[in-house]
């Protein structure tokens, strides 16, 4: 799979290659394991409700994205997860900071 833009925080995943994704059955589920390496800083960055889509076929969510609570995003516990950069000065507001 590949990541493609199409603008601002909005990005969409392809195959690579008719050959490489033969496609999905029906009933059936691909698991896709994404790692975004810069500017999420906290687990409310990510967008809920997840789609796909493709000629000749009507759009669906994907289940697994459809939680406004976005428990399908890993815990943001270490500052490996977090920091942009290694220059980042951010740390997430604690109780006692704010």
């Amino acid at each position: 799979m590949t990541v493609g833009h199409v603008n601002g925080i909005l990005f969409f995943f392809e195959p690579t290659s008719v050959d490489a994704f033969p496609g999905i059955p029906s009933g059936g589920s691909l698991r896709c394991v994404y790692k975004n390496w810069r500017w999420i800083v906290s687990r409310t960055d990510n967008m809920p409700n997840w789609y796909v889509a493709a000629d000749g076929m009507k759009a669906q969510k994907m289940a697994s994205t459809v939680d406004e609570a976005i428990t399908y995003v890993g815990a943001f516990d270490t500052p490996q997860k977090w920091k942009r950069a290694k220059e980042d000065i951010f740390d997430p507001y604690t109780p006692a900071v704010r």
